[in-house]
């Protein structure tokens, strides 16, 4: 592998290999020219840099954990072993205070590091089983982690906040006892200084009383967190680049920055997609909606180390408004560049907060976003704009349930009852002004066209709700197009965009693992009619392994010294090795406090971080990215070199240990041959850990010079239709939808009030897929597209000439009638009334008006295009009759007959992508006058 200087000299070159994809009349670059990115990433390694030192200084707050963690390892190798820390204000002691509050905590811990481990995480939530507890040590450490809230400021400094007080008054609450020093009578600031007081600010956590479980709220818990495993680097980078744009703002940042900030944003939120799965499962949304204390970070294998909060998130959002309202001093081509993508990365953050955080932001994003904050309203938000999906469709559906109406909405359906369920939902959604639009195929059927069929095997993911509309105030919904985090359509291949510039289609199976950098060879090929083919090696290197070596070899021969050593010696090498490790409280002491005798025989085991790599990718033997790992998990070079130090560190004192303790021991005395051979054994042993030892200090030299500004993955941008190109254009056909009942269908009939036109013409545009329709008596003209892709000579079946539409906001509806005439009960009027809907205004209609598509009228395309300015939904009149009369009128009085009403069915909705009205005429009447319609829909 060529190392950073190799590529210094081909420098001048970077800016063919960048360029090149761009300007299809450039000549293709040889392999050659494809140098390392080193000089030609647009990464901006300012915000590299401050991600990568937030992260070691978010690290350096959890190394007094760490240090402990290596004694408790060799005696705690299950989960039922017990294990006690104490912590004063939140930071861990050397001693364990017995009298002090032992509090009750409870963590649901969500493991997200790949896609097998959060399918493996569902299925156990579906059988109910209990979680896995982790090992005494990592409950202790992660439970101590828990009493402090880490949150960065403005300035990227670390703010440290210290729970223990609240924990400790949780805990004497449970157990109905105030303590000596609180007084329940005292005044608030007397018990606010009480608190701070020295006993008042320990507790002792003991690992039988720290327990994982499912969910939280099946118990009370003196202190609680859910814990969320994610990928760092690109959560961070997501969180920084946000708080970076909101900073900085308005004029001081311009269109350009703002877009690649943004389009960055994208991409790692692609990244965070595919390496931390568990925030885009279905399941996990009820999760993150009930818990109080809600945290994400990484796993250790230690202890859990959160990177950022719920309410650190709600801080940056609560920042945002400035730079939102700035947006209007762009232009408009430039506004609907940035705020699609701006809103998508709100409502990506908008989905990390709990329901606290987020009912603290409500007005916030009413007033600045005009996005409707009530949880049910974020939930759909979040189900329109992100792709969550679940194993199955039933995890799906109780998901889907849960999140939007509550976790008392507690569904268990078995495969015969989703489609009812399915149902329900969708009506509910109707209640609440939501209609969910479909295409041919799932919209139509005889029993109630307007609810999207649930297929056979049903959805698992949210892409089924990507059009989803809302009609009531703060519409902000409508605007923000969903993240399309996947090929379009059925594409089993994707062009991607790597750091030296130039594009190239890739597998979509084979994106997932170069995001990974998976070692293997992937085929590129260039993305040009006449593509050449290349290989992308991804390999990986051991930087560690002759220190994994050198510490089996060690702990071999710790045993061997275990078994030759005399009782009083042994202890005082257990105190020796466990002080070297980290661990203060001597061995003896703490066995002396109850353990066996086998115990008292141990001596702990030397564990290092785990197996840690660099991978580096190259296109034709030309590095584009270099990315390192410990155990698989992404980290960062300063992450990979501390714990290639710590563990040389904690080898090299176990070498001298062993060394001393065997010369003090044996030196100078006189032994049986079968010690004196097991001695000379141990030193020749240590004389191989020895070079074992050095050669590993040699990798971590190597990798200290190692500073090559490479990229950590070799692709810089996956060509998804990232959704902003779909924007809604800025027409808004304004409709009103409400469910009724009448027809028999008990409440499955809905009303329209919007406007109708007849189909005169559609005309198929030269892109394939968009339509210019135009109406009867109209002379606007709209352009829409299907819901989904349609091949050559489909277009007709999705509207055709002489068809009726409705139209409802972003979207025409076409509809038939089904040949049933009803009419409307009590319901559909007092909905009606209750949605306050225009028509009420117009009074009691006429004798010569008509109901809708009354009885018995065939009612053609042009007689309803004639007509359309006398057709309407009259309001039923009712008379206010005295008792007295009503109770002398006779049975023979006959009352004036309820209006009649022909229900219709839905047969496809259509996307509004555009419209061309005609230029306004003096003295000429406008003919596209606006007349609403009530509609019954089946």
């Amino acid at each position: 592998m060529d190392n950073a200087a190799d590529y210094e000299g081909r420098r001048n070159n970077a800016n063919t290999a960048a360029s090149y994809g761009q300007d299809p009349q450039r000549p293709r670059p040889g392999p050659s020219s494809m140098i390392s990115p080193q000089f030609t990433t647009s990464q901006n390694y300012d915000l590299q840099d401050q991600q990568d030192d937030l992260l070691e200084r978010l690290a350096g707050q959890y190394t007094s954990f760490e240090a402990h963690d290596m004694l408790v390892k060799a005696f705690e190798k299950t989960i039922t072993g017990r294990l006690s820390a104490s912590f004063k204000d939140g930071i861990r002691l050397a001693e364990v205070v017995e009298d002090a509050i032992k509090p009750k905590i409870g963590i649901a811990f969500l493991a997200g590091a790949d896609t097998p481990q959060v399918t493996q995480m569902e299925q156990i939530q579906m059988s109910q089983k209990e979680p896995d507890q982790k090992d005494a040590s990592w409950r202790v450490n992660t439970a101590g982690a828990l009493l402090k809230n880490f949150d960065v400021d403005k300035s990227m400094s670390i703010i440290a906040t210290d729970n223990t007080p609240a924990v400790i008054a949780a805990a004497r609450q449970r157990m109905n006892a105030t303590g000596p020093f609180t007084d329940p009578n005292a005044t608030s600031n007397h018990r606010a200084l009480a608190l701070r007081r020295h006993q008042d600010r320990i507790v002792t956590i003991r690992s039988d009383n720290v327990k994982i479980v499912n969910v939280l709220f099946s118990e009370k818990w003196d202190l609680e967190g859910l814990l969320v495993e994610v990928d760092q680097s690109s959560l961070m980078a997501v969180i920084l680049n946000y708080r970076h744009i909101i900073n900085r703002g308005g004029s001081d940042l311009s269109c350009g920055e703002t877009i690649k900030l943004l389009d960055n944003m994208i991409e790692d939120a692609r990244r965070l997609c595919i390496r931390s799965p568990i925030l885009f499962r279905m399941s996990t949304r009820r999760h993150i909606i009930s818990s109080k204390n809600t945290r994400y970070g990484v796993d250790h294998g230690t202890m859990f180390q959160t990177l950022t909060t719920s309410s650190g998130i709600k801080n940056i959002i609560s920042l945002s408004a400035a730079y939102f309202n700035s947006l209007a001093s762009y232009n408009r081509q430039e506004q609907q560049l940035i705020r699609p993508r701006f809103l998508q990365m709100l409502v990506l953050l908008l989905s990390l907060l709990n329901d606290d955080d987020l009912s603290e932001l409500a007005e916030f994003l009413e007033v600045t976003y005009s996005i409707q904050a009530h949880r049910q309203h974020i939930e759909l938000l979040i189900l329109k704009v992100l792709p969550l999906m679940s194993i199955n469709s039933k995890i799906f559906l109780r998901s889907l349930i849960i999140a939007c109406d509550g976790p008392l909405a507690n569904p268990d359906p078995q495969l015969s009852d989703q489609p009812q369920l399915w149902s329900m939902f969708l009506h509910h959604l109707v209640d609440h002004q939501y209609v969910l639009p479909g295409t041919i195929e799932q919209v139509g059927s005889a029993e109630c066209s307007w609810v999207i069929n649930w297929p056979e095997k049903g959805y698992s993911d949210s892409g089924i709700f990507k059009h989803l509309q809302y009609a009531g105030p703060a519409r902000t919904i409508n605007e923000i197009p969903p993240i399309n985090l996947t090929a379009e359509y059925t594409s089993n291949e994707v062009t991607i965009i790597l750091t030296n510039g130039c594009r190239y289609i890739v597998s979509v199976e084979d994106l997932e693992n170069i995001t990974r950098m998976t070692p293997r060879r992937y085929a590129v090929v260039e993305a040009t009619p006449e593509g050449r083919s290349f290989n992308l090696d991804i390999t990986d290197v051991q930087v560690n392994e002759p220190l994994y070596r050198a510490i089996w070899e060690i702990n071999t021969t710790l045993n061997v010294v275990k078994s030759i050593l005399p009782a009083r010696p042994k202890h005082t090498m257990s105190a020796r090795l466990n002080s070297i490790i980290g661990e203060r409280l001597p061995i003896s002491r703490r066995l002396s406090r109850g353990g066996s005798p086998s115990e008292q025989s141990l001596l702990p085991e030397i564990k290092g971080s785990g197996r840690l790599t660099y991978h580096v990718a190259s296109l034709n033997e030309h590095m584009l990215a270099v990315t390192y790992k410990v155990e698989g998990r992404k980290i960062t070079r300063r992450e990979l070199v501390r714990h290639l130090a710590s563990d040389l560190s904690k080898m090299r004192a176990a070498i001298e240990a062993i060394e001393i303790t065997v010369q003090q021991t044996f030196d100078e005395k006189r032994l049986d041959e079968r010690i004196r051979q097991t001695v000379h054994g141990i030193r020749a042993r240590l004389v191989a850990v020895w070079r074992l030892y050095r050669l590993a200090e040699e990798n971590k030299e190597k990798m200290e010079k190692y500073s090559a500004k490479l990229a950590d993955e070799p692709i810089s941008k996956v060509l998804y239709p990232i959704g902003a190109e779909e924007t809604p254009i800025a027409v808004w056909n304004v409709y009103k939808a409400w469910r009724g009942g009448g027809g028999g269908g008990n409440g499955d009939v809905i009303y329209i009030e919007a406007q109708r036109r007849s189909v005169h013409s559609v005309t198929l545009l030269n892109d394939g897929m968009t339509m210019e329709v135009s109406f009867h008596g109209h002379e606007t003209k709209y352009f829409v597209t299907p819901l989904t892709k349609i091949e050559d000579g489909e277009h007709e079946e999705e509207i055709r000439s002489e068809d009726m539409v409705i139209l409802a906001g972003q979207y025409l509806i076409v509809v038939e009638r089904n040949g049933i005439t009803f009419t409307p009960n009590e319901l559909a009027n007092s909905g009606h009334h209750h949605h306050n809907h225009p028509q009420q205004q117009h009074g009691i209609s006429k004798a010569g008006d008509e109901p809708l598509l009354g009885p018995c009228q065939p009612a053609t395309p042009t007689s309803f295009a004639a007509s359309r300015s006398t057709e309407r939904y009259p309001r039923i009149e009712r008379r206010s009759v005295p008792e007295s009369s009503a109770a002398a009128a006779t049975p023979t009085r006959r009352t004036p007959p309820r209006p009649q009403m022909q229900l219709e069915t839905i047969l496809n909705w259509l996307k509004i992508t555009g419209v061309e009205s005609p230029r306004r005429r003096r003295r000429h009447p406008q003919n596209d006058a606006t007349q609403m319609i009530i509609s019954a829909i089946r």
